[in-house]
């Protein structure tokens, strides 16, 4: 009896739980090696190579002390050196030339100065005598810009030497865009100074790293700040823009003695990071090293036997499972694998056979079977609606479930959208060509499409414009801004997608045209779709009207001022009651003119809000009109205050008093009253009230010969005034007496920013 006929049969005719169970040992299997293989590469990996780095740093750090030591010393015995001599400038500089081509790249040139005798010197007004850069030469030491530095007072060392070995060694500085140091040691005649001056960087570049990619940084031992590091900016910069963010800034801010050992390393996100002071007297500096996280803690030879091991792992599992599936389905499995890959390929010509399997590929191949059936079914239905033959027999079949219902609903759907195109393609087309606007596709900067109203626009016939650079029928001053906006589109950006510039016929003459732009899909690419809009009849309009409405003014108020001049003259000389009429009517024709001027400045003028005082208004505007006899009573509740125009408030406020105190008797009240979203005026007189056809012709919107009247234009400020500011203007009905003005507060309502009418 063979080992098949061993197993129970709920084993055999469920592969999935045999394949579950296997698996499962394998997963558990893997995940714990996989666990401590985790934990001994991140624990040995990490110690092993922050040690490393720590090490390297602190031999950089070695190096840097012996180097700067031994610079000492070298300029200390350079200074002895009898080719040194400020009695001999030629020889000195030979010396100087010879010793520079010797010495390795930091060091950049050396100087003799005169030594100040007997007297305190911070190292800058020295005399150059000799440099290997002769354009120094007989400068003042501070050309150099060397600084000496301070002590820890405060106080500028002094440039003086205790002995013959004394060397004074500079803060570092910034010359000709390198961070430098420099070194000074007496000449033996004790009348002159040698210095050198090195650029550390250099060396700095030729560090050795243990990790690829490491960069060598020296900061300062006080300030955190970077003083030294190859092929960077050389400026004196925080470290990591802010101190405070390593460890190694922290502890060097934090210190009390710049001069205390300091050694470490850290890591974070991006780095692995080893810092170490430079162990040389009056030096403070910190070497820093910054090798790459993702190299300096790349696995090593542990970390490949692990992986090794988890290899092996996986294989022995997966033979497990292949050994387990070998002598059941895996023949069933790849047979009827290859059938599916060929449907899958398109060939539904492939049979599916049937051995009566009661277990799951018996299940499955049924389920293919069935599978193949619908594909086929659905293929040719597909077929049929890719060819819009929607009267085909096919199509009447039916597919169960929701694909079914899926080819169903798309059939229907793809009929009517198709038709719907139809129908829009139509109407689009008509609406293009039959616009009164210029349309023009525009792709790759290029026209691609365009109506007859455009070609009439610009003068041009169809092959003379299709594939023209849009931009060259605009006139180069817009072409800037044209080329902007749509790149703007194009990228989704939202610039204002209607605005004005001029275009160039192909006669050569200027028009002016409105676009409007949006973005579109043009054979699947982007581009824009533009609505052209001739507006160069109405520019002309509007120019004629603004020289029209300036001139008219201006000679209103020139000829009425002549008129009341001589009117005025006539007066003294007689008593005539004409003489009386002519000046009283060259006054109406300057208020006339005044109006004018005052209803342009409200149409133009953009709405500038402030917080106005009611009362200080109310008393203003009394003061300046001529009551005439009529008493004015001014009352105002709540706070006394509105947000709103000013100037154009007291324009309302005026003109409604002025209309007022024409028909008003004996009295007349303003009254502002606080509502929730603002102040409501009212003023009430005890006249006649305003003439009915003034009324009429403003709520008509316009005059007409038989709605006119000289108080008329006082009204047409007012309303106009109000519309600005986003008010209502009501009249009494049928008495005319009371003219009330709802005005909003903008500091409540900041959206009122747009005037109701115009």
């Amino acid at each position: 009896m063979g080992l098949r006929e061993n197993i129970p049969d709920f084993l055999r005719s469920r592969y999935a739980v045999k394949l579950f169970i296997v698996a499962l040992l394998i997963v558990a299997v893997i995940g714990t090696i996989s666990t401590i293989m985790a934990l001994q590469v991140s624990d040995e990996v990490t110690a092993g190579q922050l040690q490393s780095i720590e090490s390297n740093t602190e031999l950089e750090a070695d190096q840097l002390a012996k180097w700067f030591e031994g610079e000492q010393e070298s300029i200390r015995v350079l200074s002895a050196h009898r080719g040194i001599t400020g009695d001999n400038i030629i020889m000195t500089r030979g010396t100087f030339r010879s010793e520079l081509a010797q010495r390795s790249d930091e060091i950049v040139g050396f100087h003799l100065v005169e030594r100040t005798a007997n007297s305190s010197s911070n190292g800058t007004t020295e005399q150059i005598i000799v440099s290997t850069d002769q354009q120094l030469e007989g400068q003042q030491l501070s050309a150099t810009n060397i600084n000496w530095g301070e002590d820890t007072n405060g106080n500028e060392i002094s440039f003086t030497f205790d002995g013959q070995d004394d060397v004074l060694v500079s803060w570092v500085y910034l010359d000709n865009g390198n961070m430098s140091v420099a070194m000074a040691s007496p000449t033996p005649d004790g009348e002159h100074v040698l210095i050198g001056e090195y650029q550390p960087s250099v060396r700095i570049g030729e560090s050795t790293h243990v990790v690829n990619g490491t960069d060598t940084i020296v900061l300062g031992g006080v300030s955190a700040y970077v003083m030294f590091e190859a092929d960077s900016p050389n400026e004196f910069r925080p470290y990591k823009g802010n101190r405070t963010t390593t460890d190694v800034g922290t502890r060097i801010l934090e210190r009390d003695n710049q001069f205390a050992p300091l050694s470490g390393s850290n890591i974070d996100d991006n780095e692995v990071r080893g810092y170490h002071s430079v162990p040389s007297e009056g030096v403070n500096w910190v070497v820093v090293k910054e090798a790459p996280r993702s190299k300096a803690l790349a696995l090593t030879g542990q970390v490949q036997r692990d992986l090794a091991i988890l290899f092996c792992a996986v294989f022995l599992g997966f033979l497990l499972i292949g050994a387990v599936i070998h002598f059941g389905p895996i023949r069933s499995i790849k047979r009827l694998a290859g059938q599916a890959d060929a449907i899958a390929e398109g060939d539904l010509s492939v049979e599916i056979e049937d051995e009566a399997r009661t277990d799951e590929i018996g299940q499955l191949r049924e389920s293919f079977r069935n599978t193949k059936q619908y594909i086929e079914t659905i293929t040719r239905q597909s077929e049929k609606l890719s060819q819009q033959e929607f009267d085909s027999e096919i199509l009447d079949k039916e597919i169960p479930g929701r694909v079914g219902e899926s080819m169903a609903d798309m059939q229907t759907d793809l009929k009517r959208f198709i038709d719907e195109i139809e129908e829009e393609r139509e109407r689009y087309t008509t609406l293009v060509e039959q616009s009164n606007d210029g349309v023009v596709v525009v792709q790759d900067g290029r026209c691609v499409f365009t109506n007859e109203q455009f070609l009439e626009i610009t003068g041009y016939d169809h092959d003379g414009l299709v594939g023209r650079k849009f931009v060259d029928i605009v006139v180069p001053a817009d072409r800037d801004l044209v080329k902007e906006r749509y790149q703007q589109q194009l990228i989704g950006e939202s610039p204002p997608t209607q605005y004005e510039v001029d275009i160039e016929t192909r006669d050569g003459d200027r028009r002016t045209v409105e676009l409007s732009i949006a973005r579109i899909e043009h054979d699947d690419d982007p581009a824009a779709l533009i609505n052209v809009r001739d507006v160069t009849e109405r520019k002309h309009r509007e120019q004629r009207l603004e020289v029209f409405n300036r001139v008219l003014r201006h000679n209103i108020r020139n000829q009425s001022d002549i008129v009341k001049s001589h009117a005025e003259v006539l007066s003294d000389r007689t008593d005539d009651r004409h003489a009386q009429q002519i000046q009283e009517s060259a006054d109406r024709l300057a208020v006339i003119g005044n109006r004018a001027r005052t209803i342009d400045q409200i149409i133009s003028r953009d709405v500038q809000s402030s917080e106005v005082d009611l009362s200080d208004l109310l008393r203003r505007i009394v003061r300046q009109i001529d009551a005439d006899g009529v008493t004015v009573t001014t009352e105002i509740t709540g706070a006394g205050s509105l947000v709103t125009d000013e100037w154009i408030l007291e324009a309302v406020l005026e003109s409604m008093l002025r209309n007022s105190l024409l028909s008003a008797d004996s009295t007349l009240t303003i009254a502002a009253d606080a509502y929730e979203d603002g102040y409501v005026f009212t003023v009430e007189d005890d006249g006649s009230g305003l003439p009915e056809d003034a009324v009429a012709a403003l709520q008509a919107g316009t005059e007409t010969t038989h709605q006119h009247s000289r108080r008329l234009l006082g009204l047409w400020q007012l309303k106009w005034g109000v519309d600005k500011l986003a008010g209502e203007l009501v009249f009494d009905e049928g008495l005319e007496t009371t003219v009330q003005v709802t005005l909003p507060d903008r500091k409540e309502h900041p959206d009122h920013t747009q005037e109701r009418a115009s």
